[in-house]
């Protein structure tokens, strides 16, 4: 189990904050009226699904070209020594290839998600600045 938190503890630790962030604003009855570190709950949870899931994506992303890289060049899915796929039977030929080309196509993905979050965190704020945009949550309060 050390091991694995070793390897993982990036793709962990943003895990954990978008749980625990996204589960605190769940919480909340009025998340517009409330404030975390002198910002907004509203605007956190707005960072949070614009860069934080993006960011997780992209990390589960590269964990995973980076396992297929190693399958490639091994020869079989999943390769030899890495934390948590040990216990797998290991495929070889055709199916591991297959395998490790989807996991490399993967960071397009997660680019695309970076690319989308990006974009609709412009889309919402436009040209406001996040004074502004604060402002206007805590009218209705």
């Amino acid at each position: 189990m050390k091991r694995i938190i070793g390897f993982y503890w990036p793709l962990l630790l943003l895990l954990a904050l978008s749980l625990t962030s996204t589960g605190y604003i769940a919480m909340l009855e009025q998340p517009g009226c409330e404030r975390l570190a002198g910002i907004n709950v509203s605007l956190v949870s707005l960072a949070v699904f614009c860069f934080l899931l993006p960011l997780l994506m992209a990390t589960a992303c590269a964990y995973a070209a980076w396992i297929s890289i190693r399958s490639l060049r091994d020869g079989r899915f999943p390769p030899a020594g890495i934390p948590g796929l040990e216990h797998q039977r290991p495929q070889y030929g055709r199916r591991a290839r297959t395998r490790a080309t989807i996991g490399l196509i993967l960071p397009l993905l997660a680019l695309f998600m970076i690319i989308k979050g990006i974009a609709a965190f412009d889309t919402i704020v436009a040209d406001r600045s996040l004074q502004e945009l604060q402002q206007a949550i805590e009218q209705d309060c």
